[in-house]
């Protein structure tokens, strides 16, 4: 009996896993300007680096000899589930998929903004009115350009409000930029620092579930024959 709990347990602990994301290094040593996607073993690029720039622009500095070679765009799935994975306790109520999200709070120093902002970086901040974003833009499947990101105030006075926003349309053009802005870049491995030393982070964490599930299916007799065993 133990060991069916003990079995089931596990099942339910594979089921449980989550991502993790934790920094990297770009070009040097210590620089933390990528962040590692540990269930996936993608690597994103902080939103400082392309800070002001556009997508057109990012998009002619991916190739060989460019400013971003290695790094691509993601795509319009990867970036959903980047934040939903990073903010999983807010409440994404769209009333369709992929449909733009807007909401504002007041008063609030959450953990899990905190870490998204620490996981994109600051794309922008503003000293006179204490305010920074880390918000980046990507292109739809629909070859809109679109933004998601997070923006936060401390106010000196009065309450504190920090926002989060996902799939916010701004056209068709990849010319639109912003100066609190950058452009969403993504790796499979191999671009950064870290990667070229130690190749293996590029590997996602992530075991099929379906075969934990098979396996623990196909092997729970043998835990129940061998307690029958025993008991003989």
């Amino acid at each position: 009996m133990k060991s069916l709990f003990f079995a089931i347990s596990l099942l339910f602990v594979t089921f449980s896993s989550y991502a993790d994301y934790v920094d990297t290094d770009w070009k040097y040593e210590g620089d933390s300007r990528a962040t590692l996607d540990t269930s996936s073993g993608k690597e994103w690029l902080k939103l400082p680096a392309t800070s002001g720039m556009s997508i057109a622009y990012v998009q002619s500095q991916l190739g060989e000899g460019g400013r971003f070679e290695g790094w691509r765009l993601p795509t319009f799935a990867e970036v959903n589930n980047l934040v939903l994975t990073i903010l999983p306790s807010r409440d994404f109520s769209f009333g369709e998929i992929n449909a733009k999200y807007e909401h504002m709070y007041y008063g609030s120093h959450d953990p899990e903004m905190q870490l998204f902002r620490h996981s994109l970086g600051e794309s922008y901040y503003q000293t006179a009115s204490n305010s920074m974003w880390s918000v980046g833009s990507y292109l739809g499947d629909d070859g809109m350009v679109y933004t998601a990101g997070h923006f936060r105030n401390d106010k000196s006075s009065g309450q504190d409000r920090e926002s989060i926003t996902m799939n916010v349309e701004r056209g068709e053009s990849t010319s639109f930029s912003n100066i609190a802005y950058g452009v969403m870049l993504i790796s499979d491995g191999g671009t950064t620092l870290s990667s070229i030393q130690d190749p293996t982070i590029n590997t996602p964490d992530d075991v099929p579930v379906s075969s934990i599930g098979i396996f623990l299916i196909a092997t729970l007799p043998l835990f129940t024959r061998r307690k029958h065993q025993q008991a003989q």
